[in-house]
């Protein structure tokens, strides 16, 4: 209906013109399309103007989305510009007010050109008189109608994107994994992600008002907040102390290594990591590594080389193995934390760990030549203690200052058993008086005598032997200790390094996977087809 009353106008107007000399007629014609043009050029710039212009998200490094907010903020700046060119002669020299306007400032040194110009001055002011105020009524007009469609549609469109945005947000949120800092031990499940155009880093970045699929980052760019849709690639870190994280997205799985010096904490973790990361041979759709990087180098040196240095006395050192299969946004983390024995005997240490509140699994390793008995018996042997080289550590008391900064960390009242699983591991047992007595073979064979006793399970009759072999050197009252506070306990005998620690001789690692995937034996993760993989025994 609009259309037809507009065209019902044109037509009693060109009636009009037609009924008119010539000249008044093409005069008018002219003035009519410039004015025409005038009112779209008037639109059509201030839409180019203000295209690009978003509406920041206060405290935050992203912008609105154009359906919830930036489009009502353009929408607002595009039709106020748009009114002002219209009403503004000068903007437009190609029209006849705004010729008229540039003929009446120009200053020129030539008065004969001067003299020309200003005989078209009069008719051209006259013209644009004309064209302004046309320009003004059919231009008001139209560009309110304009306004209003376009306000109409963005409204739809706005609504509908603010109706779907908690579906977006729900599953972006099930498809999170909380995760905690290993450096400050916040806990989160939105990590910060950097921008990976300007290197910005985002607290916000999850659909919201910022956008569903796409976020406009404060550099112009635009990224993904959709965890389907390829957020988790992002570089992510701690958004409380900004921690580089080594995935995005991890399902956490945090094991504190507890013991002395020279227990061969080390040792297991080289030992550990080199077993599963050459399992990624096979993983074919699927990625493993190890994060941070120069962390894994070194222990894989560790490995090749045979010798093992000592872990930091001070500072608790954290390694993670990160496996994340092709199709998934979620991806699965073993958390190591190697525990120095300074940072459990010390009240002082400033964070006096305060990682044990995250602890899924707890390894304790023992070394039995810190043992009286295996002493004196190697030194009968003729053995040099010192070249194989032994913890003068007492486990004994290390494990009691342990539970009792475990429980003051947890808040564990002294009557409460803690059901997180502990593997006491006695490592060494490459030296032959301790193979003698918890090695495999001595395991099997007590296994296979009765293998109904231990449910037919090997692992069983592991926990049992490694049990007792503790008792019969001295370690009842820290296993009683143990075992009054946890309340899933299983004893394992292994050999980090396989032999003695020679230069250039690798690790020949035995029955390391076992006590982490006993640790592991209610996960039904990622890292079980890993081990499943591996052929590990022992749940």
């Amino acid at each position: 209906m609009l259309f037809y009353g507009f065209k019902e106008w044109y037509d009693i107007a060109n009636k009009f013109v037609d009924d008119r000399p010539s000249i008044v007629g093409v005069l008018v014609h002219a003035v009519v399309w410039v004015a025409i043009i005038g009112i779209f050029a008037s639109l059509i710039f201030a839409i180019m103007h203000n295209i690009k212009t978003w509406k920041p998200k206060p405290n935050s490094h992203l912008m609105y989305s154009y359906f919830a907010g930036t489009g009502q903020y353009q929408w607002h700046l595009i039709y106020k510009e748009a009114f002002k060119l219209l009403y503004d002669h000068k903007w437009w020299s190609l029209s006849f007010a705004g010729s008229a306007y540039w003929i009446g400032n120009i200053e020129l040194q030539s008065k004969v050109i001067s003299f020309v110009l200003s005989l078209a001055y009069i008719p051209l002011t006259v013209l644009g008189f004309f064209e302004m105020v046309f320009r003004r009524i059919i231009g008001t007009i139209w560009i309110y109608i304009f306004a209003f469609i376009h306000g109409v549609i963005l409204f739809v469109i706005s609504l509908t994107a603010l109706l779907i945005l908690p579906i977006f947000k729900l599953i972006d949120k099930s498809n999170r994994n909380v995760q905690h800092c290993s450096n400050c031990y916040y806990e989160f499940d939105l990590p910060q992600y950097t921008c990976p155009h300007c290197g910005v880093k985002h607290k916000d970045l999850s659909p919201s008002k910022t956008g569903e699929l796409f976020a406009r980052c404060e550099c112009g760019k635009f990224i993904s907040p959709f965890i389907l849709a390829g957020k988790s690639k992002y570089e992510a870190s701690c958004p409380n102390c900004d921690e580089l994280l080594g995935a995005s997205n991890i399902k956490q799985f945090s094991i504190q290594i507890i013991g002395g010096n020279d227990t061969g904490k080390t040792a297991f973790l080289a030992a550990f990591q080199h077993i599963v990361m050459n399992a990624k041979n096979s993983l074919t759709q699927a990625t493993l590594y190890g994060y941070p990087q120069n962390v894994f180098e070194l222990l894989e040196q560790t490995y090749e080389s045979g010798i093992t240095e000592s872990s930091s006395e001070t500072e608790v050192g954290v390694a993670t193995i990160i496996y994340g299969e092709n199709n998934s946004v979620k991806q699965s983390g073993l958390l190591f934390y190697d525990i120095p024995d300074e940072v459990i005997l010390s009240d002082s240490y400033q964070k006096n760990p305060l990682n044990f509140i995250y602890s899924n699994g707890i390894v304790i390793i023992i070394d039995p030549l810190n043992f009286d008995a295996v002493r004196e018996r190697l030194k009968k042997d003729g053995k040099d203690i010192a070249l194989i080289g032994s913890s003068e550590d007492n486990p004994e008391e290390l494990i009691i200052d342990f539970i009792n900064q475990y429980s003051k960390i947890v808040g564990r009242a002294a009557n409460r058993m803690v059901s997180v699983p502990l593997a006491v591991v006695i490592n060494k047992t490459d030296v032959d008086i301790v193979y003698n007595e918890i090695g495999n073979s001595v395991i099997k064979k007590v296994f296979d005598t009765d293998p109904i006793r231990y449910n037919n399970n090997p692992l069983n009759a592991m926990s049992e032997i490694c049990r007792n072999y503790l008792e019969k050197n001295g370690m009842t009252n820290a296993i009683n200790h143990l075992e009054s506070t946890f309340s899933n306990i299983c004893y394992f005998s292994i050999s980090a390094i396989g032999h003695e620690s020679k230069d250039g001789l690798a690790f020949k690692p035995n029955g390391v996977i076992e006590p982490i995937l006993w640790l592991m034996q209610k996960e039904n993760g990622d890292f079980r087809k890993i081990f499943d993989a591996l052929g590990a025994y022992g749940v």
